[in-house]
């Protein structure tokens, strides 16, 4: 996946650092770098920061410098259904229906960055998850594709 830039808050501004992109905010409406900032971020996507520049321009969202970065959407680690974990496989991400909130696994079975029917590609298999519900599933990367 090509990487994309934007600008973050300066204290968040380290490579690895990982944000989940909840969408435009009204804030920076009048904001003269919004386009870049947030016009190359999709909502509810992951990112993490891969590159920083030595650029950065006054945040009233963050209250301090924002920082050019560049960022990519990293592998997710996630619980899919034993039958689609097949490494290298295209497939639309699913979610199954589940009640067990303190369950171990449960940011694994619902992560951050991931919705319904979301094209990913499975990177790794990475092995099996035990399911309180019996439900058989396996721990994977995946890669969302566009």
């Amino acid at each position: 996946m090509p990487q994309k830039v934007t600008l973050i808050g300066k204290k968040q501004a380290r490579k690895g650092f990982r944000f989940l992109f909840e969408g435009e905010t009204e804030l920076c409406s009048g904001c003269s770098v919004k386009k870049v900032c947030e016009g190359n971020l999709k909502p509810g996507r992951l990112y993490e920061i891969v590159k920083i520049s030595d650029r950065s321009f006054p945040c009233i969202l963050h209250s301090e410098e924002a920082v050019v970065v560049e960022v990519n959407e990293p592998l997710i680690d996630a619980a899919i259904f034993s039958k689609t974990a097949i490494s290298g496989a295209l497939i639309k991400y699913e979610k199954h229906e589940c009640d067990k909130w303190d369950c171990n696994h449960w940011n694994r079975c619902f992560p951050s960055g991931l919705t319904k029917g979301d094209r990913c590609k499975v990177d790794k298999v990475k092995g099996s998850l035990p399911c309180p519900l019996g439900v058989q599933l396996l721990l994977v990367s995946l890669q969302m594709q566009d």
